[in-house]
């Protein structure tokens, strides 16, 4: 199992390949607030599937996009036809955390975005197939297990 942190090139490159072709393939699968230091803020947690399997991608911690010491500002002039709304912030803040997913998984850097993928996908392929996706010939064998018995 390959456990790593992902950077932000790799987090653009991902969500570019989840989000291509209009695939509805990602859901968000569950919030939960949480209070730390007299602040809240929120665990995010999405899935998707692509040709690796499935994921779980966790946000740890991230900010809540509307005001905490204040009253948020209410508009009536809301767009397309909506007749309050709340104004908030477009961009959040993301926390390093760690990731209870994650740490049973051996990680136990701390990050913003951890991806996780919890179901490898299989495929069945032919030999030929298997050397085209390597770039190089192959030679099977068998296990040595197999050449004890």
């Amino acid at each position: 199992m390959n456990n790593r942190i992902i950077t932000q090139p790799q987090i653009d490159e991902l969500r570019k390949e989840i989000n291509s072709g209009g695939e509805k393939n990602v859901e968000l699968a569950s919030i939960t607030p949480f209070k730390e230091n007299g602040y809240w803020y929120l665990k995010l947690v999405y899935k998707y599937e692509n040709k690796m399997g499935k994921h779980t991608v966790v946000i740890p911690k991230t900010s809540l996009p509307f005001p905490q010491w204040t009253l948020p500002n209410i508009d009536g002039r809301g767009p397309y036809n909506v007749n309050h709304y709340m104004v908030c912030s477009d961009m959040i803040t993301l926390h390093s955390s760690s990731c209870d997913i994650a740490i049973e998984r051996g990680v136990t850097e701390k990050s913003c975005y951890f991806d996780i993928v919890t179901e490898y996908s299989t495929r069945e392929m032919t030999l030929d197939e298997i050397e085209k996706e390597l770039g190089y010939k192959v030679k099977i064998i068998n296990n040595k297990e197999e050449n004890n018995a």
